[in-house]
C-alpha cells in the first residue's frame, strides 16, 4: 500500500511523479523535490492536467508545485459518451486550454457546457464539439484565438452561437449539420472574426432556420485559406471586407442562395465553382478581375444554374458562358438615415442616373414622397429593399417598375395596407413580402416570373392575392401565417402558375378566415420542387389536377383536410404524413405507381392519421400499413351500349375518379365549384362560389354561369323615375279596375238584367205563328204565335197590315231598328279591336278577371271522344253537347286539365274569341 513515507522516498529519488486522483487535488507534506522533478496530476475523467517543473523554483514541495500548476492551468478537456456529470463538474471553469474534444455525451446540458467553456480565453490546439443532442447554445464569449481547428458538427438542436470575441482561427473552421442554426445566428455568433488560416466550411446549416433574415454575413473577415459552402438554407452570403482567399471558392447545392456579395475580394488563388443554385447574377464581385483570379483552372459553372444570367465579362469568358448579360456600372442608393437621404438627393449625378444598381432603404422615417423622389420615373432597378420603413403607406413610388434584376424585398412596413405593383413583370431573383402586418391585399397583375423565391410571410390580415399572369416561380413558394386568406382566394390568386422550382410551403393558411372551410386548387401547376402542408386548420382539401412531378410531399397537422387530389402525379421523391385526423383515403393518387416513387426512404405514416383506411396497396406496403382497404375503381353511371371487342391485355393503371376529384369537370374554378350530384354516380353540379350568384343554368345540369355579386350602391337614388317602363308587365294586375268594361262580355250574364230593355230583342221568336193575323194588331203581341202560317198571306192582307200600321211608317221603323242593331255590332267589333291594341301597347293595371287570348277562339262540337282534334280537323277542343257536362281540356303542353273552351289551333283567323 502506498503510504506517505513511500511517496516521500520516491520524490527524493525519481525525476517525474504522476498522481492520479479523483478530484485532481494532492494532499502531501512539504517534502523537498528533486531538482529535475515534474509534477503532473490527471483527473479521474482523464481530461485535466497540471504541469510544473522543479526547475522553476528550487524550494518547491509537492503541495506548492500543484498550487503553482493550477495557477498556470493548461488544460486539455476531453468528454466522451462515458463521462459522468460529476466528472464534468470537477473540471471547473478553465481559462487557458490546450484542446477541447466533446462528443456524444448524453448528460451534458447547455448550462453545464456554458459553465465549462464560458471562461476559456484561448485554445492552443483544436476545438471539436459534435453530436450533442441536448445542446441548444454553444457559447465561448471570451475566447479570442484558436491555434488549431474549430469544428462544430452535427448539433441539430443548436440555435445560438456565441464566439463574439474570437478574432483568429489558425486552422480551418467547419460548421456542419446544424439545421436549426440560422444565417443570422452565424453572423451574430462570429461578429469580430478577422482571419481563418484554413478553409471556411459551412455545410448543412440554416436548412431549417425560421428567421425572416437568413443572410450569413461575416463583415469583419479579411482573409481565409479557402471557402466551401454546401447545402445551406441562407438566401445570401456576404463578406464585405474579405479581400483575399488563398484557396478555392465553392458553392454547391444551396437551394435558396440568391446573392453572393464579395465586393472587396481582389485575390482568389484557387478555382471558383458554382453548382445547383437559384443565383441570378455575380455582379457583386466588383473588385475581382481576371488578373486577381490566379488559379490555373477556369471558373467552373456546373449544372442547375437556370437563373444565372448576369456576370462580369471576364467571368463569362473564363467559364465559357455565352449570352450572359454584362454587369452594369450603375450607382447604388443606400439610405439608413435622414443624413444619407439628404446626401443622396443632393447628388445630382445620382439622381440623374437612368439606372440604379440597387436601392436599399432601412431608414424607418422615410416618407412616401421621399421614396418617390429616390425612385423617380425609373422602370428598371437592379435591386429594391425596403426594410423597416414604418412610415411608408403606399407602394405607388414603385408603380412604374417593370423589371427588378435581383431582389425585391418589402419587410416590416407596418403602415402599408396594400401592395399594388401594376407594371412589374419580371424579378430576376426573389420577391419577399414579409411582416407587412396591416396589408389586406397583394396585387401583381403583370408579374410573369421570378428568378427565385416568392415569399408571402406573416401577412396576417391579407384577404386576397392576385397574380393572374404568373407562370414561373424559379425558387420556393413560401406562404406562411396568412391568417385571413381562404383556400378559395389563394386558388384564385394563381390561375396560371405552372412551375415552382423549389419547395412550395402552405403553412398556417386561413387560420382565421371566415367559415366554411375551403380547398386549395391550383389547376395549372405542373411541377414543384416539393410541397409541405402544415397546420392548415381551415383548409378542407387540396387539388392539383395537372401536377405531374413533385420533389416530395409532407403533411402535418392539417386537422380539417378531408381530400387530397393528385390524379396525374407520376413522380414523387418523398412522402410523409402525420396528424391528418379526418382524411379518409389516399385514392386521389391514381397515377402514382411504385416506380414513380423515387425516394430511397419508405413512405412514412406518423401518428394520429385516425380515419385513414383506404389507400393504394403499394403505399400501404411501403408505409408498413397492414389494416387498410385498397382503393377501387368507381363504377360507371351506365353500362356500355355494346361489349368491347376483346378484353384488355392488362388491367388499367389506375381507377377512374369522380370528375370533382380528378379535376375533369367543366366547372369554372374561378366562379364555381364542383359538387357531387344528389343522384350519385359520376354526375355532378357546378355550384356558385362564395360571393357569386346563379345567372343561367345549362341543359345538362353540369355547368352554369355565376357572376360576382355586385356591391350595393353607396346611397339611394335622389328621386323616383320620371316615367313608367317602356314595355308592359308580364302579368295582369292583382286587383280589379275601378270601373266595369264598356263593351259586352263574350258570354251571357249569369242572371237577368235589373230592368227592361229599351228596344226590341235582336233575335227572332222561337217559332212562327200558326197563321197570319186577319188584320194588324193594335199593338205588338206579347208573345209570338205558337206555329207558322200554312202559306203566305195575301197581298190584301199585307197591304192591310201596312196601312194598318200607318203605311210607310212601319217599314221605316223596321229599317231603323236594323240599322241600330248593325251600328251596335260595328261598335262592338271596333271596341274589341281597340281593347286588344291597348292590351299590347299599355301596361296600365286592369282589374278585370278575364282577358282575350288569340289561342282561345272558337269551339267545335262533335269531335268525338278525343280530347282535341287533329290538325286536319282544325284542332278544336271537344265541347260537351249537354249543359253542365265538363269538357276535356288540353293545354299547350299536352297536360290534361278540367274544363273550358279553347282553340288549339293558333291564328285560326276567326274573330270570335272566348273570354277566360
Amino acid at each position: 500500500m502506498l503510504t506517505r513515507a513511500t511517496i516521500a522516498a520516491m520524490l527524493a529519488t525519481i525525476a517525474t511523479v504522476a498522481f492520479a486522483t479523483t478530484d485532481g487535488h494532492l494532499n502531501l507534506p512539504a517534502t523537498p523535490l528533486a531538482a529535475s522533478s515534474v509534477v503532473t496530476s490527471t483527473t479521474g475523467g482523464g481530461g485535466s492536467r497540471d504541469i510544473v517543473s522543479k526547475g522553476d523554483d528550487p524550494t518547491l514541495t509537492a503541495t506548492s508545485a500543484m498550487a503553482a500548476a493550477r495557477g498556470r492551468r493548461q488544460v486539455s478537456i476531453t468528454i466522451t459518451s462515458t463521462t459522468t456529470a460529476a466528472q464534468i463538474t470537477a473540471m471547473g471553469s478553465p481559462t487557458s486550454v490546450s484542446a477541447i474534444a466533446i462528443a456524444s455525451n448524453a448528460v451534458m446540458t447547455t448550462a453545464t457546457l456554458q459553465t465549462l467553456l464560458g471562461s476559456v480565453t484561448s485554445v492552443s490546439g483544436s476545438i471539436t464539439i459534435q453530436s450533442m443532442s441536448r445542446i441548444t447554445r454553444v457559447a465561448m464569449p471570451v475566447l479570442q484565438t484558436v491555434g488549431g481547428n474549430l469544428v462544430l458538427n452535427n448539433l441539430q438542436g443548436v440555435t445560438t452561437l456565441d464566439f463574439t470575441a474570437l478574432t483568429q482561427v489558425t486552422g480551418f473552421v467547419l460548421l456542419q449539420n446544424m439545421a436549426q442554426t440560422s444565417g443570422g445566428a452565424v453572423s451574430a455568433g462570429f461578429a469580430v472574426i478577422r482571419t481563418v488560416g484554413g478553409m471556411l466550411r459551412f455545410r448543412g446549416i440554416s436548412s431549417r432556420g425560421t428567421l425572416a433574415r437568413t443572410t450569413i454575413e461575416l463583415d469583419t473577415l479579411v482573409s481565409c485559406g479557402g471557402m466551401d459552402i454546401y447545402q445551406i438554407g441562407s438566401s445570401q452570403v456576404s463578406f464585405p471586407l474579405l479581400s483575399s482567399i488563398a484557396g478555392t471558392l465553392n458553392f454547391y447545392n444551396c437551394g435558396n442562395l440568391q446573392i453572393l456579395d464579395f465586393p472587396s475580394l481582389a485575390t482568389l488563388s484557387g478555382r471558383m465553382s458554382l453548382t445547383a443554385m437559384p443565383l441570378s447574377n455575380l455582379c457583386r464581385f466588383v473588385s475581382l478581375s481576371a488578373s486577381g483570379y490566379t488559379s490555373t483552372q477556369s471558373i467552373f459553372f456546373y449544372h442547375s444554374l437556370p437563373n444565372l444570367v448576369q456576370m462580369p465579362a471576364w467571368m463569362a469568358q473564363s467559364g465559357n458562358r455565352a449570352g450572359m448579360a454584362i454587369c452594369s456600372l450603375a450607382p447604388s442608393v443606400l439610405i439608413g438615415s435622414a443624413a444619407a437621404y439628404t446626401a443622396a438627393t443632393s447628388n445630382t449625378a445620382l439622381m440623374a442616373a437612368t439606372e440604379l444598381a440597387e436601392v436599399i432603404v432601412t431608414w424607418s422615417a422615410i416618407s412616401d414622397a421621399q421614396l418617390a423622389t429616390i425612385l423617380g420615373t425609373r422602370t428598371v432597378v437592379g435591386e429594391v429593399i425596403l426594410d423597416g420603413c414604418t412610415a411608408v403607406t403606399t407602394t405607388a413610388p414603385l408603380g412604374r417598375l417593370t423589371n427588378v434584376t435581383a431582389r425585391l424585398v418589402l419587410e416590416g412596413l407596418t403602415s402599408l395596407t396594400s401592395v399594388h405593383l401594376p407594371a412589374l413583370a419580371y424579378v430576376g431573383a426573389s420577391i419577399r413580402l414579409v411582416g407587412l402586418s396591416a396589408v389586406t391585399s397583394v396585387s401583381l397583375p403583370a408579374l410573369v416570373a421570378t428568378g427565385t423565391d416568392l415569399w408571402l410571410y406573416q401577412l396576417r390580415r391579407m384577404v386576397t392575392i392576385t397574380a393572374p399572369r404568373l407562370v414561373t416561380v424559379g425558387g420556393a413558394l413560401n406562404t406562411r401565417d396568412l391568417w385571413l386568406l381562404s383556400g378559395t382566394n389563394f386558388s384564385l390568386g394563381f390561375p396560371r402558375l405552372q412551375t415552382i422550382g423549389g419547395l412550395a410551403t402552405f403553412w398556417n393558411l386561413g387560420a382565421r378566415a371566415p367559415l366554411p372551410f375551403t380547398s386549395i386548387v391550383m389547376t395549372a401547376l405542373n411541377s414543384s420542387g416539393g410541397m409541405n402542408f402544415r397546420s392548415n386548420q381551415r383548409i378542407s382539401g387540396v387539388s392539383f389536377p395537372s401536377l405531374v412531378s413533385v420533389g416530395g410531399l409532407s403533411w402535418y397537422h392539417n386537422t380539417q383536410m378531408r381530400q387530397v387530389n393528385f390524379p396525374l402525379l407520376t413522380s414523387c421523391a418523398g412522402f410523409t404524413m402525420t396528424a391528418m385526423t379526418v382524411l379518409p383515403d389516399l385514392c386521389g393518387f391514381g397515377s402514382l405507381q411504385p416506380g414513380g416513387y423515387t425516394s430511397t426512404r419508405a413512405i412514412s405514416f406518423g401518428h394520429s392519421n385516425t380515419l385513414l383506411v383506404r389507400m393504394p396497396t403499394w403505399m400501404a406496403t411501403s408505409g408498413g400499413i397492414t389494416a387498410y382497404t385498397p382503393c377501387t375503381m368507381a363504377p360507371t353511371t351506365s353500362p356500355t351500349a355494346v361489349p368491347t371487342a376483346a378484353p384488355t391485355n392488362q388491367p388499367s393503371a389506375s381507377p377512374t375518379f369522380h370528375p370533382c376529384t380528378d379535376g375533369s369537370h367543366s366547372c369554372n374554378s374561378q366562379t364555381t365549384y364542383c359538387a357531387v350530384h344528389p343522384t350519385g354516380g359520376n354526375r355532378y353540379t357546378c355550384e356558385c362560389s362564395r360571393g357569386h350568384y346563379r345567372f343561367v343554368g345549362c341543359a345538362s345540369c353540369t355547368n352554369l354561369t355565376c357572376v360576382l355579386t355586385p356591391a350595393p350602391t353607396a346611397a339611394p337614388t335622389a328621386a323616383p323615375t320620371l316615367a313608367p317602363s317602356a314595355s308592359p308587365t308580364l302579368m295582369p294586375t292583382l286587383m280589379p279596375t275601378a270601373f266595369p268594361t264598356w263593351v259586352p262580355t263574350a258570354v251571357p250574364t249569369a242572371g237577368p238584367t235589373a230592368g227592361p230593355t229599351t228596344s226590341p230583342t235582336a233575335s227572332p221568336t222561337a217559332s212562327p205563328t200558326a197563321s197570319p193575323t186577319a188584320s194588324p194588331t193594335a199593338s205588338p203581341t206579347n208573345v209570338p204565335t205558337p206555329t207558322p202560317t200554312a202559306g203566305p198571306t195575301s197581298p190584301a192582307s199585307a197591304n192591310s197590315a201596312s196601312s194598318g200600321i200607318g203605311g210607310g211608317s212601319g217599314v221605316t221603323l223596321i229599317v231603323v231598328i236594323v240599322v241600330l242593331i248593325l251600328i251596335l255590332v260595328v261598335v262592338a267589333v271596333v271596341a274589341v279591336r281597340i281593347k286588344g291594341a291597348r292590351a299590347t301597347a299599355d301596361d296600365t293595371p286592369r282589374g278585370q278577371a278575364s282577358f282575350d287570348n288569340p289561342l282561345y277562339d272558337d269551339s267545335k262540337p262533335g269531335s268525338g271522344s278525343q280530347a282535341f282534334a287533329t290538325a286536319e280537323e282544325g284542332a278544336y277542343m271537344d265541347v260537351p253537347m249537354s249543359v253542365g257536362e265538363d269538357a276535356d281540356y288540353i293545354d299547350g303542353t299536352g297536360d290534361e286539365g278540367t274544363s273550358g273552351y279553347m282553340d288549339m289551333e293558333v291564328n285560326n283567323d276567326d274573330d270570335d274569341e272566348d273570354g277566360m
